[in-house]
């Protein structure tokens, strides 16, 4: 049961190759949290909020909250830095980018001839999730790169592994991931590695060790878009409902390495190290519906939903590994050798939104937001297909419903602003292998005529365990994230 539980988080915790796993759906769920600077300084909430435009994408009925067109872009520069710590063992790695990351665009009609006496159209740009992200980690671990080229070999014939006559070994790497699948070609990598060999009684390791040393590095980039139609109508300037369609599209690139070493002598090699890219895409669809109630001119309340989002995805995948013990041929599977998989489709879940918005005097305002998304109905489908029913399953054991609240405040003096924020969500993995974050913002604005020119500052924290392979091993870092995010956003009223 041990090896079977070590060969899956293998493939599935480290690698994050072919197979479709419940981390992988977990990434995508993870939201950027950027938006506009003026959001982003009052703690992400501003579903009620008239004059941004990125309070659309919170709540589509906020566009009728305007009483003219505008245009509005926004640029963020993110630095992401992860410190780990294993056992005496302590790495610190960052990456920053700088990035268009919002745009929109509304029409606004107003009539006084109705009590339907506004209507309004709108597209936006979104960058819902930005992956830049790098971790670098070191420690001891009892097992090895041997234990889990051993657990997907044992699923295979040895002749199965074999390349045939005259045949290339890197044509015999990609005919054995067609015919027989990827525990196959994990096998075979194994084999012709040195690391782990076959007799009469099976297979078995080519290397021996009282412990190993080894060290982690993994970076992460793409990004999640999403493009949207808005439209929103308002009832005698009372009551606001709006609704959008979107098209999300998604980028995702990991490039992961592994090093050991500590092999005892009589080992057929004395390190290794394993390298693993991954590129995924998808197109995704959904939709979302709002409402606003004004219940005076100084209170507002409103609530959005927002449907599943239904992706067709594909992953493109490459190898190397490197030993003192490999076939010499084997440098010819490497990073130009590609692996491509068939389409699947993932759905990542509903939530729900609630606004809030208070305007106590001329000077000041607060907003909050509350929001609520159960992770566990992440899905891949079809779920006919036992291996995503086992995964879905799996997501739903392994997640909860995750709750987001921000609240913000907005100080106005003449043509200036100034805000701060915070906000919070919680533990969204069951065990708490991953902890609840906290970020607290701030902005300044200045408004000029039909212009406006805001900044917004935020800074998030959250503790996440990362395992090499898996939580049965003694190889985990307790990484400690934090993410810096700068946002200018510059709206244009027409």
């Amino acid at each position: 049961m041990k090896r079977q539980l070590l060969m899956l988080a293998l493939g599935l915790s480290f690698l994050g190759l072919k197979a479709q796993t419940t981390e992988d759906l977990y990434r995508y769920l993870q939201s950027y949290q950027g938006g506009s600077a003026r959001i982003m300084g009052l703690g992400q909430a501003g579903g009620a909020l008239k004059g941004d435009l990125y309070s659309i994408s919170i709540n589509p009925a906020a566009a009728a909250l305007f009483d003219y067109g505008a245009f509005s872009v926004s640029t963020a520069l993110n630095n992401n830095s992860n410190r780990s710590q294993t056992g005496e063992f302590t790495d610190t790695a960052s990456s920053t980018t700088l990035k268009i990351n919002q745009a929109s665009g509304l029409l606004v009609f107003v009539s006084d001839k109705s009590v339907w006496n506004k209507i309004t159209f709108g597209f936006s740009y979104d960058q819902t999730a930005a992956f830049d992200n790098r971790i670098k980690a070191g420690g001891f671990a009892e097992e090895g790169l041997d234990r889990f080229f051993l657990g997907f070999a044992e699923q295979h014939n040895y002749i199965d592994l074999l390349p045939y006559d005259n045949e290339f070994i890197e044509e015999a790497y990609r005919r054995i991931g067609v015919d027989y699948g990827y525990a196959a070609q994990q096998g075979f990598l194994g084999v012709y590695s040195g690391l782990i060999g076959y007799d009469e009684l099976g297979y078995f390791s080519r290397v021996s060790y009282n412990g190993l040393l080894q060290r982690y590095n993994a970076t992460k980039k793409g990004v999640m878009g999403k493009f949207t139609l808005h439209s929103s109508i308002s009832f005698k300037d009372r009551i606001l409902l709006g609704g959008s369609l979107a098209i999300q599209d998604l980028k995702f690139e990991r490039f992961s390495y592994l090093e050991e070493d500590g092999y005892d002598t009589p080992s057929t090699a004395s390190k290794s190290s394993f390298d693993n890219y991954l590129f995924t895409s998808g197109i995704g669809v959904s939709s979302q519906l709002g409402m606003l109630i004004k219940l005076s001119k100084a209170f507002v309340l409103g609530a959005s939903y927002a449907t599943p989002t239904w992706y067709t995805m594909n992953d493109q995948t490459a190898q190397r590994i490197s030993t003192d013990a490999a076939l010499e041929d084997l440098s010819y599977i490497n990073f130009g050798l590609l692996n491509f998989y068939d389409d699947y489709r993932m759905k990542l879940p509903s939530s729900l939104t609630f606004n809030v918005a208070l305007h106590l005097s001329e000077g000041m305002s607060l907003v909050a937001d509350y929001r609520r998304e159960n992770y566990g109905d992440a899905q891949y489908l079809p779920n006919s297909n036992a291996s995503f029913a086992a995964e879905n399953q799996a997501m739903k054991s392994a997640y909860s419903t995750v709750e987001r609240l921000g609240v913000g405040a907005e100080f106005t003096k003449g043509n200036r602003l100034i805000r701060f924020g915070y906000s919070s969500q919680s533990v969204p993995a069951i065990g708490g292998s991953i902890g609840a974050s906290t970020a607290i913002s701030t902005g300044i604005g200045y408004h000029y005529q039909n212009a406006q020119l805001d900044f917004g500052l935020r800074h998030e924290t959250r503790d996440e365990n990362v395992y090499f392979f898996d939580a049965l091993l003694p190889n985990a870092a307790l990484v400690k994230r934090s993410n810096l995010r700068l946002i200018a956003t510059y709206t244009l009223s027409l």
